[in-house]
């Protein structure tokens, strides 16, 4: 299956005899499999300043957009933070010389579903 999407499949039982289909039964039972999307490579800060730091991370293939989180001490879990359809980030804000935990995941959305991919390795940036 490609990365991004899902299948939907219906089992029947069957019963065979001499090569021929004797009887069949109603539906049984409906499953979908749904896979995700790859793993976000190579997530980097690629500026600072004393104010603001800069992600960017390579594009995945059948992403429409990407999620970005940051590690929480307080709360000790990633949170969400913002949502773009490009492959980078400035945040802003920020106080100087301070570190942060940063990961991403490419996100595809279709009408019905929303598809997730694999977290990219935590990255560390800092301000100035």
């Amino acid at each position: 299956m490609e990365p991004g999407t899902t299948q939907r499949y219906t089992i029947m039982a069957t019963r065979v005899k001499n090569g021929k289909v004797v009887t069949k039964s109603e539906r049984v039972c409906d499953f979908s499999c749904s896979t995700y999307l790859p793993k976000t490579k190579n997530l980097r800060q690629t500026k600072a300043t004393e104010s603001s730091l800069k992600l960017n991370w390579n594009k995945v293939e059948g992403a429409r957009a990407y999620r970005v989180y940051y590690y929480n001490t307080s709360k000790g879990a990633f949170k969400f933070y913002k949502q773009t359809e490009k492959t980078g980030m400035t945040i802003s804000k920020l106080p100087s010389g301070q570190e942060y935990i940063f990961r991403v995941n490419a996100v595809k959305k279709t009408e019905n579903e929303t598809y997730l991919g694999y977290y990219s390795s935590n990255v560390t940036a800092s301000t100035k």
